[in-house]
């Protein structure tokens, strides 16, 4: 899937709903490292807000995609299956050119390993989990609009 092409859907946070409790970021790091730790997650828990509610941070799923033009390598593209950021590891040589470029802060390098939210291969883990219902999967329209 080519930039603006197809279904584009990413991962919106109700933070008015989110508690804080990090069942999000444990389930993608476990999903996608094996391990129990808040750090090697694709979904933050950025910052507590004036009204008492979590920030998360989770790729906005651009349909531009900055991080992947930034790529001097291109590892980064969209899967066409269920839209989702894909990092090749093989070509990825860890310069953080990607994680400078998005607009949200969403990717990090953390260890040896690009940290990027790959919709969980179409059925993000992080929403089934979420005991709040403060997370939700939404469809875009080319310009990156949900639906």
């Amino acid at each position: 899937m080519k930039d603006g092409e197809g279904v584009a859907r990413r991962v919106v946070v109700a933070e008015d709903k989110c508690c804080g409790c990090r069942v999000c970021e444990l389930v993608c790091a476990l999903y996608h490292t094996g391990v129990f730790e808040p750090t090697c997650s694709a979904v933050r828990r950025h910052s507590l807000t004036p009204d008492l509610h979590f920030r998360l941070v989770v790729c906005a799923q651009c349909p531009n995609m900055p991080c992947a033009a930034a790529c001097p390598v291109d590892a980064i593209h969209r899967d066409a299956a269920s839209g989702g950021l894909v990092v090749d590891s093989v070509l990825c040589v860890l310069c953080g050119a990607c994680a400078e470029a998005c607009p949200f802060g969403a990717l990090r390098i953390v260890g040896e390993r690009l940290v990027a939210c790959d919709l969980c291969g179409g059925d993000p883990l992080c929403v089934q989990w979420c005991p709040r219902g403060a997370l939700s999967v939404v469809e875009c329209i080319g310009d990156g609009a949900s639906r």
